[in-house]
């Protein structure tokens, strides 16, 4: 009789034990920054990639310890196939949860710049675009006069259509 008290009570210890370590890492996720202040990094989602792989490089960059628990949230929210492409600013405080809802909504995206320098021709611009990595150029191959028409414009050159200014873009925007 005081065998199967003890063992009841280790066994309720055990379970209390276990509901609390469960709550802390849930607590953590919702609550717990995914990097440290002054670090700043970002991860890619590419067109048609599954969550299982964005999970992967998520742990391979150490952003995650596991990505179990942001699987099962992934699952439970519903999203597995409806996270948006692109590049997903990471810095303090975001936790996983905002970045899974961020990603969700195609929103804290990285923003980068292009900055049209006064005096450039038309080719500087076309070289300067072709140069980054971060815009999907597609009008490379292009004659100035193809581009034209494609803008529709009645303009037959592009020479000073293009004020000199810094513009922002996201990863993965095409050059047109």
């Amino acid at each position: 009789n005081t065998w199967r008290k003890k063992i009841f009570v280790a066994s309720v210890v055990l379970v209390v034990v276990l509901f609390f370590q469960l709550l802390s890492i849930f607590y953590a996720f919702f609550n717990k920054p995914l990097v440290q202040k002054n670090i700043n990094t970002a991860i890619k989602i590419y067109p048609g990639q599954s969550a299982t792989a964005l999970l992967e490089r998520l742990h391979a960059q150490n952003t995650i310890r596991t990505s179990y628990f942001l699987d099962k949230a992934i699952q439970w929210v519903g999203t597995e196939n409806r996270l948006h492409f692109g590049e997903y600013q990471i810095q303090y405080p975001i936790t996983a949860w905002q970045l899974l809802r961020n990603m969700r909504r195609g929103t804290g995206l990285v923003k980068h710049k292009l900055t049209i320098v006064n005096g450039w021709t038309f080719q500087n611009i076309r070289d300067a675009i072709t140069q980054n990595e971060n815009f999907n150029t597609k009008t490379v191959a292009q004659s100035d006069a193809a581009l034209m028409q494609l803008f529709q414009s009645s303009y037959k050159k592009p020479e000073g259509l293009f004020y000199p200014d810094t513009y922002f873009f996201t990863w993965g925007n095409a050059d047109m």
